[in-house]
This record gives structure tokens, C-alpha cells and sequence, in this order.
């Protein structure tokens, strides 16, 4: 049986990592998830910081401004006067909550016409990689995951935005650099045939940005190492066109880009992978 909590206008279903104001979906990361449900379930005291990152970060060393941050982007959902700071004590959530309980879990949502739609992630399992990747998505506009294999950067940014597709109702697109240099998306990407690059735009990809719009989506952009140039020609047009579009990035090494978030997938994960695919024992 599932829980749901209602807040003013806010319902939260943490068993399905989601939020709706006023009926619609919006993007909530994991570790936000984990955060509003610690504070919620000990809303009659106030929890210091170092609890919740414990509660939060189970087992990891984590930045001081982690909380901060994760703090603010749940303000920004439910409300400044929800969850107050209690000088040198830490915080607590004071906003009124009711608690309900479904007799069976909600449906899967159905997959909306002409959504450019990637699989939906499998449950269970834990992914701090791919926690982190989701949390910077939700108030960075460019991610970059970074690291020597690029099969393990792939599988960090395809598995990382499932899960964004999964938690919200933004678009999300699959690109490959080395294809946008060709003059055309993969027949394999999220990209469909109407998409295809025109002469005369300036860069690759114009097509899919002038359909977004204002849109909230996310581009996955593949092996921008093997395609620097026109890597960054895209990402400068979809930052500077398309507001409400994220760029989630692979390559070697940062794009050393202002603003640009950065996170790597770290050996041993590279290790794993290879192990599992078979190339190493």
C-alpha cells in the first residue's frame, strides 16, 4: 500500500519519486525525495543536519552545500515558509500534512502522442552516480558526465534520463555529436525523421531546438570528445534558444564551459562494467 502526502496544493508520492501541484507532475531527484520524506516523517522536531545526511547520503562524504541546495530546490516546490531554519540547530518542516493511503498503487502513466519517449527505469537497486546526475539536472542547465570508458558514460546519462523521464513530463532526447557532425541524428536516437538538420540554421540539430521551444526537456548529448565543435555550437543553441531545455553531456573531460556541472563516473564503476560486459574478469 502506498502513502501520499498532501500539502496545500502539493501531493507527494515518494514511493514514486513525484510531485504534483494542482494535478500536474514535476520533476522531484532522488535525493530530494529522500530529503522532503525525512523531514516530513520528523516534522514534530526540528533535524539537525548531520541526521539528514546521514538519512540523505547513507555512507557517502558529500559537500557541505549539498543540503543547502537541496533544501532551496524544495523551497522553490512547496513554498519558502514550508521547511524552516533553525539557527546552529538545523531544520524543520512545519507545514501542515495529510496523510493518505491508495488501496492499490496508481497505474504506469501511459506514454504521451509524440513524445520522443526513452524506457522507463527498473525498480530497486541504489545509483549514487546517477542520484547526482539527476539532482544537478534539476537546477543546472548543463551536466557533463566524465570519465575514460565511454560505454560507463553512456550508461550513466542514458540510465540518468529514464529516471528524469520517469519522475516528470519533460521530453527526453538521445544525440549522438558524432552523428550531429555527419549532418544527421542516428536512425537508433530518440530523434525522429523530422528532425533532420537543414542548411542555412547555423548549427546541427536546429530542427528538434525550434520545436522545443519553450518546452521542458532534456538533451543527451553523446561523445562530444569525438565532435568538440559542433558539440558546443549545439549546446550554445540550446542554452541560448530554447529556455527550459537541460543539456546532459558525455566526454572524456569536462567541456570547460561556465556553469557547467561535472560528475565522473569513477574507475571502479568502469571496472564493473566491463567485468559484466565480459571484456574483463
Amino acid at each position: 500500500m502506498q502513502s501520499r502526502y498532501l500539502i496545500g496544493r502539493v501531493e507527494f508520492r515518494p514511493e514514486l519519486r513525484q510531485i504534483q501541484i494542482d494535478g500536474q507532475v514535476t520533476t522531484i531527484g532522488g535525493r530530494a525525495c529522500d530529503l522532503l520524506l525525512a523531514l516530513i516523517e520528523r516534522r514534530d522536531r526540528v533535524v539537525s543536519s548531520d541526521e539528514l545526511d546521514r538519512l540523505v547520503w547513507p555512507g557517502l562524504s558529500v559537500e557541505p552545500n549539498n543540503l543547502k541546495v537541496q533544501i532551496w530546490a524544495l523551497r522553490k516546490l512547496l513554498g519558502a515558509p514550508a521547511i524552516v531554519t533553525v539557527p546552529r540547530r538545523g531544520y524543520r518542516f512545519v507545514a501542515q500534512v495529510n496523510v493518505e493511503s491508495d488501496a492499490a498503487a496508481a497505474p504506469a502513466e501511459a506514454p504521451r502522442q509524440g513524445r520522443a519517449l526513452a524506457p522507463r527505469p527498473a525498480a530497486g537497486g541504489t545509483d549514487p552516480i546517477g542520484d547526482r546526475v539527476v539532482e544537478l539536472l534539476q537546477t543546472h542547465r548543463l551536466v557533463t558526465v566524465v570519465g575514460e570508458h565511454e560505454p560507463s558514460r553512456r550508461r550513466t546519462a542514458e540510465a540518468s534520463s529514464r529516471r528524469v523521464l520517469h519522475t516528470s513530463h519533460d521530453s527526453v532526447f538521445w544525440l549522438d555529436a558524432i552523428d550531429l557532425a555527419k549532418g544527421s541524428p542516428s536512425p537508433g536516437s530518440l530523434v525522429r525523421s523530422d528532425d533532420e538538420p537543414q542548411a542555412g540554421r547555423g548549427h546541427p540539430g536546429w530542427p528538434l531546438l525550434q520545436r522545443l521551444g519553450n518546452q521542458d526537456a532534456v538533451v543527451v548529448l553523446f561523445n562530444c570528445q569525438r565532435a568538440p565543435e559542433v558539440a558546443n555550437r549545439f549546446i550554445d543553441a540550446a542554452l541560448e534558444g530554447t529556455p527550459r531545455v537541460r543539456v546532459l553531456a558525455t566526454a572524456q573531460r569536462a567541456l570547460g564551459r561556465s556553469g557547467e556541472q561535472v560528475v565522473t563516473v569513477p574507475k571502479a564503476a568502469e571496472v564493473e562494467f566491463a567485468r559484466l560486459r565480459g571484456f574483463g574478469r
